[in-house]
C-alpha cells in the first residue's frame, strides 16, 4: 500500500521527525484532508519503486535507494507492509537514505 506524504519547506531537518498529513493512493495521488491530524511514523527511509526490497541485490539499501531515485521514483517511509511518498527535502532526504527514522 502506497501513501503520500507532504512535507511542509519549513522543516530544517529530517534527522529526528518526518511528519505530515497521510492520505491513501486510489488510482492517483490526492491531496490531504485538512482535518486530518498528523500522525509520526517510524520506518525507514526508501524509494517508492522498491520499498523494503530492494532490487539491487549487490548494494546498500541506501545506495540503491539513491540509484532508483535519480531514475525518477520518490523518496519514501517504509513502515511495515506500508510505503510512504515523501515530497521535498530531497537534499535531507538523500543524506537519511537507507536509515531507520521517526
Amino acid at each position: 500500500m502506497h501513501t503520500h506524504i507532504g512535507i511542509p519547506p519549513s522543516v530544517g531537518s529530517l534527522a529526528t521527525n518526518i511528519q505530515g498529513r497521510i492520505s491513501p493512493l486510489a488510482t492517483k495521488m490526492q491531496p490531504a484532508k485538512s482535518s486530518a491530524a498528523p500522525k509520526t511514523l517510524t520506518g525507514t527511509i526508501s524509494d517508492s519503486m522498491c520499498g523494503a526490497h530492494h532490487m539491487e541485490k549487490d548494494k546498500s539499501t541506501a545506495e540503491c535507494t539513491r540509484e532508483c531515485v535519480t531514475k525518477g521514483t520518490k523518496y519514501a517511509l517504509v513502515v511495515g507492509k506500508k510505503i510512504y511518498t515523501l515530497d521535498g527535502h530531497e537534499a535531507e532526504l538523500d543524506k537519511l537514505a537507507g536509515e531507520r527514522r521517526r
